[in-house]
């Protein structure tokens, strides 16, 4: 490694994610039963020294851990706490670490003894969730395995030469400030070649890209990853011009959309292109062209090369923006930028991606879509959610060699749009609105698709305004029509003013299809006002069953499309129900459950032989009457069956079973009868009034396996043996028992 030192080293704060809204907060407090609304326990894993104090690094501090504002209160030698007061109008996520702050640490050594795992490695950033307008304070209990070793000797892991340039000037700026530059080169590269050239990449944060000794939570690995790639024979290297990061990190990288506040992006924008760069090429072997040139970060290093590479896309041909801070602007402000660029250009290719670990990853879809619906090239967006990254140098390291590769290549990205949008906005006639109402049902109304589960409700806005969104395919084409629906009880379709459905179809072009519809008059429906009538004893009857799903039901042939009637009394049931004019429909009464299904019958408690008939004639209101004659009376019949001699192997069994009708349709599913003493065998069951046809049989087993043939025999291997139970004269008030014995004999 060559390590050339130009100025004295410099270390500065970290990359980790800020969030603006954190800035606002009260800052901290003491601990105890005050109004806070999160209070830090912790406990180390051996008392401080003299000097030493526990304090903490986060997005509510601006990663600033020597801020002694939040040093810890000690409990006891191995625990601490620490009460905050924070600004939660809004949810509130906060990232910290824990560190140990000696007496003569500065800001430039703040993370010296800083929190890793039990081993000495890095850790993920801890994070806590304070919802939004917190009442109560939530304790966080933690431990630290262990701190960094202020004292360590410092160990460089640069791999290549990194030249670090101090206070170079940034005259951008009006109060004269200066950063450190860091320039990396790959180990073969050599200042007098001036016939080999490297692309450059610049980037933010540089403390963290290089060197495990000046990052607080491990580095990016850049110049291991740009050597490795020149090792395979994948890349023909790069320069990368890393520019550290100070106190004024949040304003330098925040861009200038909107009224952001404190916004010092432009500037920093600026000092790269007009300052930076024209140094970096006239001191180094570089390519100077946009398509050679780079920008990328993390967090909000992400967000600013983003607004700068997209700004100066003259100067910048790929931008690497990693688990950007898109959360800082408002979603106005960065549609207002985005908008603003000339798509007419050549644009810079695009590189966003961000960890499942962390919330910036919903982010991806929106801010691509933003782009494509805008008119950004799709070849030139590549997307990535890592599934498990976080937001953390660690993870940024291992994406990072792929990124860089697919920026640096011709090859097409992989953006894919996401879903479009389909706002219907429906304005209703005074006429059709009028009809509506003289209805008097609250139903929905539906942009109809084909299928209701897929169809989205329109949201009233006044008496004669409706609107309904849907998301789609982009560039789908969707076939609808106007149904006004309620299940069970109305279906209507729109009109338009030449009296004809409205079926139309809209092809979802670009990512937001908006169409305007136009409803005249809804097709006509008669309203049908059903009496149901039933016997006194219907309540007294049907509480025997103990079944509270059950319910009466005009039953057509399918339950789907049944009628549910509403019970008014103990012997009235009435139904309101639209239909179209002049139907007619057919029923019987059912009283239907999860344990029980009655059907009505005659007066002398048969069935009954044909389906109710009611005509719902023309529109407008039809009033009708039905009175229900009796309902189906389960009777408990005792089957008693005498089985002849059988002979069976040794070790084997027989299962008689009744086959058929009421019994099961199959063997397998069939009514076992229970095996009394010799060759008898009986059942109690429940069976409706009527005729019951069955068959007889048995299974053979050996051990616990039916015989393979798996059959239903009598005894002469006959399997269609039938035997008929007529019940009659029944009591409709009493059950009765019905005995049935069955002889062996009838076998022959």
């Amino acid at each position: 490694m060559k390590f050339k030192m130009l100025l004295p080293l410099l270390v500065c704060s970290s990359t980790v994610l800020g969030l603006s809204s954190c800035g606002d907060g009260k800052g901290p407090s003491t601990p105890g039963p005050i109004d806070a609304d999160v209070i830090f326990n912790v406990t180390i894993p051996e008392a401080l020294k003299s000097g030493e104090k526990i304090t903490i690094g986060s997005n509510i501090n601006s990663w600033t851990p020597s801020n002694l504002d939040y040093t810890f209160q000690k409990v006891d030698d191995l625990n601490y706490t620490l009460a905050l007061d924070l600004d939660t109008s809004t949810e509130l996520k906060v990232e910290y670490k824990y560190t140990k702050q000696v007496e003569g640490m500065t800001a430039a050594n703040q993370w010296r003894a800083g929190e890793k795992d039990a081993n000495g490695g890095e850790i993920e950033n801890r994070i806590v969730t304070i919802p939004a307008n917190n009442t109560e304070p939530i304790v966080v209990n933690d431990v630290v395995a262990r701190f960094a070793d202020p004292d360590a000797p410092i160990v460089h892991t640069v791999v290549g030469n990194l030249d670090i340039i101090e206070d170079f000037k940034m005259p951008q700026f009006a109060d004269n400030r200066t950063r450190n530059i860091r320039v990396w080169t790959p180990e073969n590269y050599d200042p007098a070649d001036k016939e080999t050239k490297y692309p450059v990449v610049y980037m933010h944060d540089a403390q963290n890209l290089f060197d495990a000794a000046t990052s607080f939570a491990g580095e990016w690995k850049v110049d291991e990853s740009i050597t490795d790639l020149m090792l395979e024979d994948l890349s023909e290297g790069a320069i990368v011009v890393g520019i550290d990061n100070s106190e004024y990190r949040m304003r330098e990288y925040t861009p200038n959309w909107g009224n952001t506040k404190n916004a010092e992006g432009d500037l920093y924008g600026k000092f790269i292109v007009e300052t930076l760069k024209p140094y970096i090429d006239e001191n180094y072997n570089t390519l100077t062209d946009k398509d050679n040139t780079m920008i990328a970060g993390s967090s909000m290093g992400g967000l600013i090369s983003f607004a700068t590479g997209l700004a100066y896309p003259e100067t910048f041909g790929m931008v690497g923006a990693f688990s950007s801070s898109f959360q800082i602007p408002t979603q106005e402000d960065r549609l207002e930028f985005i908008n603003s660029l000339d798509y007419e250009g050549d644009l810079p290719r695009l590189y966003l991606d961000a960890g499942k670990k962390e919330t910036l990853y919903t982010y991806i879809s929106p801010v691509s879509n933003e782009l494509y619906e805008a008119g950004y090239p799709k070849d030139k967006i590549y997307t990535l959610i890592d599934e498990d990254g976080s937001h953390s140098e660690v993870s940024w390291s291992k994406r990072f060699p792929a990124a860089f590769s697919w920026l640096m290549s011709e090859e097409s990205g992989n953006f894919k749009p996401a879903e479009a949008k389909l706002t219907a906005n429906m304005k209703l006639s005074s006429k059709a609105a009028t009809y509506l109402d003289s209805l008097g049902v609250d139903a929905q109304m539906l942009l109809y698709t084909g299928s209701l589960a897929s169809s989205p409700k329109f949201e009233k806005i006044d008496s004669t305004t409706y609107s309904a969104e849907m998301t789609v395919d982009e560039g789908a084409s969707i076939d609808y029509k106007i149904l006004f629906y309620k299940e069970k009880t109305i279906e209507i379709y729109g009109l338009d003013t030449n009296g004809e459905e409205i079926s139309s179809t809209v092809v979802c072009d670009g990512l937001d299809t908006k169409i305007d519809i136009n409803v005249d008059d809804f097709t006509k429906v008669a309203k049908l006002d059903l009496d149901i009538v039933v016997p006194t004893k219907t309540d007294e009857y049907f509480a025997t069953y103990d079944d509270p799903d059950a319910d009466i039901i005009l039953y057509t042939g399918s339950l789907a499309n049944s009628y549910y009637p509403t019970k008014i009394d103990a012997t009235t049931y009435n139904l309101t129900a639209f239909v179209e004019p002049n139907t007619t429909i057919k029923f019987q009464t059912l009283y239907y459950g999860t344990k029980v299904e009655l059907f009505e019958t005659l007066e002398d408690g048969s069935d009954l032989s044909t389906w109710n008939v009611i005509t719902v004639d023309g529109e407008g209101l039809v009033e009708k009457t039905y009175t229900v004659k009796g309902w189906q009376v389960p009777i408990n019949v005792s089957i008693t069956v005498e089985m002849p001699e059988i002979t069976i192997p040794d070790g084997n069994r027989i299962d008689v079973q009744l086959y058929g009708g009421s019994f099961g349709s199959s063997w397998r599913n069939a009514l076992t009868l229970t095996h009394e003493e010799g060759n008898t065998y009986s059942a109690t069951v429940k069976l409706m009034s009527g005729t019951v046809s069955f068959t007889v049989g048995y299974i053979v087993f050996e051990g616990e396996a039916s015989s393979p043939s798996d059959q239903v025999f009598d005894s002469n291997g006959q399997q269609k043996k039938e035997f008929k139970l007529a019940f009659k004269d029944f009591d409709p008030n009493n059950l009765t028992t019905f005995n049935f014995s069955y002889s062996g004999a009838n076998f022959n």
